[in-house]
């Protein structure tokens, strides 16, 4: 996903993921120069892992992690971390995708500009006509792009 977290970075300046897993995403966050990255995981064993893999980078300033449920916890993150504009890549699943509260969560933010990228889109059946309901009703001149059958790319 680093091309497509390239591709769409423009003047943003922090990386909020949903859904850690192993870093891959934290990396490719940490390697385009993002100044803030900010990260959830539910399951403690990816979280234990990524606490030890980032360690060495002595970036703890720039990169945070989270233990929890995006769901519980997106609203609270992005009012304390987000401090500029986002790149959201929503990639949080079990048996479900938790997009719609996410979503919510992020239009709660003052900035009504982030670029949000959410992954797997057919696996978990996502509503994206939902998604571009929603967030054409905070910003008009947001536009809209599936990225190889998977992601929906929402741009301003």
């Amino acid at each position: 996903m680093e091309y497509l977290f390239k591709k769409y970075k423009a003047d943003c300046t922090v990386f909020f993921e949903t859904g850690t897993h192993i870093g891959t995403s934290i990396q490719s966050a940490y390697d385009l120069g993002f100044e803030r990255i900010i990260s959830i995981e539910m399951q403690e064993r990816f979280y234990d892992y990524c606490m030890e893999r980032f360690q060495p980078l002595d970036a703890w300033e720039q990169i945070k992690l989270f233990l929890g449920r995006s769901e519980d916890n997106i609203e609270k993150l992005v009012q304390e971390w987000v401090n500029g504009r986002a790149m959201f890549w929503l990639d949080a699943h079990e048996n479900n995708s938790p997009y719609k509260l996410e979503i919510e969560a992020i239009l709660k933010h003052p900035k009504k500009n982030h670029i949000i990228l959410v992954d797997d889109i057919k696996t978990y059946y996502i509503d994206t006509d939902w998604i571009k309901n929603k967030l054409l009703k905070y910003n008009p001149n947001y536009k809209f792009k599936i990225y190889e059958e998977k992601s929906l790319v929402c741009t301003v």
